[in-house]
């Protein structure tokens, strides 16, 4: 019995490691900006993203529609503004 307690605990904190080493690697940055810190950004600006990458000189947001679906908006990586993608 104690040996499968063991595999058990053994077990259970291999699966626990493993959500939390996706997450660290998930961390990183968009035009030299903490993801973290884009993210809770844009949030306080009420765009809630469900991911975002830089795109060029952009950053390329997808945003969800309510419907399911999510739309792609462009934003200045300084201002985080929306802007057309080709356009000055």
């Amino acid at each position: 019995m104690k040996t499968l307690s063991i595999v058990t605990v053994l077990a259970l904190v291999g699966l626990t490691a493993v959500p939390a080493f996706a997450a660290e690697n998930e961390l990183g940055t968009v035009h030299d900006k903490p993801t973290i810190a884009l993210e809770r950004s844009l949030r306080d600006r009420g765009i809630v993203t469900a991911g975002f990458e830089e795109w060029g000189a952009l950053i390329r947001a997808w945003v969800p529609d309510g419907k399911g679906g999510t739309s792609m908006v462009f934003l200045d990586p300084d201002t985080l503004e929306p802007v057309t993608p080709g356009r000055s």
